[in-house]
């Protein structure tokens, strides 16, 4: 007697980093495995590890946005075994959504929508890198055409920001806000060539920081603290 394909969950929690998992599968049939199109660009099937009793292996991108479910059907060649759904959930990264936050601020508050490299809301981040391994951050606003000043909420980055260069941003106006002082693992501070006037004495809680630039910026005043 034809049983239908089995599996031992119908539901697989992937981690945010994505990697290659195996699903469990009983069958005595030629199975045909299809993702949905939706799914379709971060989930992929990889191959069936065995001829009638063994794990089907998938492998899926990382996961940059929230997070998301996508379904697996394990077909019979045979029409008349009902199929087998799996599906998948991958969870988010909150570290990354929370520090897309921030950026989507910054962004706003330099006319992001118009730079050199233009973001796009939820597809393209600019200037912005993003280390999965260890959590940590960095920015790079280089020549991109920023225009406005740095808002408050740049110190929500808290302890995940480790570099920060502005440089050839004559644009970019104003002082760094009171909250910068929060960004305690800050190793590298460059700020070149810009129209900020001024620097606040916010560094006394940086205890990680190994180098600050602050070169032809022509309308700050004052000494460094």
């Amino acid at each position: 007697e034809e049983k239908k394909v089995i599996s031992v969950g119908d539901v697989m929690e992937i981690p945010a980093e994505g990697g290659t998992f195996s699903v469990d599968v009983q069958y005595n049939t030629d199975v045909v495995v299809e993702v949905e199109s939706a799914a379709q660009s971060w989930i992929h099937f990889v191959a069936v590890r065995a001829l009638t009793s063994g794990k089907l292996e998938f492998s899926f991108d990382a996961n940059d946005g929230p997070q998301r479910t996508g379904k697996v059907t394990i077909r019979s060649s045979i029409n008349s075994i009902e199929p087998t759904e799996l599906i998948f959930t991958q969870l988010q990264d909150e570290k990354l959504l929370s520090a897309q936050r921030v950026m989507t601020d910054l962004y706003e508050a330099l006319g992001a929508r118009n730079w050199n490299d233009p973001w796009i809301p939820g597809v393209t981040w600019p200037g912005f890198s993003y280390n999965r391994e260890n959590g940590t951050a960095s920015i790079v606003i280089d020549d991109m055409g920023a225009k406005g000043t740095i808002p408050e909420s740049i110190g929500d980055l808290g302890d995940m920001l480790v570099s920060l260069f502005i440089q050839n941003e004559p644009g970019i106006s104003g002082t760094l806000p009171d909250s910068f002082g929060k960004l305690v693992n800050l190793k590298e501070i460059y700020i070149r060539n810009t129209s900020m006037t001024s620097l606040p004495d916010l560094f006394a809680d940086m205890k990680e920081l190994e180098s600050i630039s602050v070169l032809l910026n022509s309308k700050m005043t004052g000494s460094l603290p």
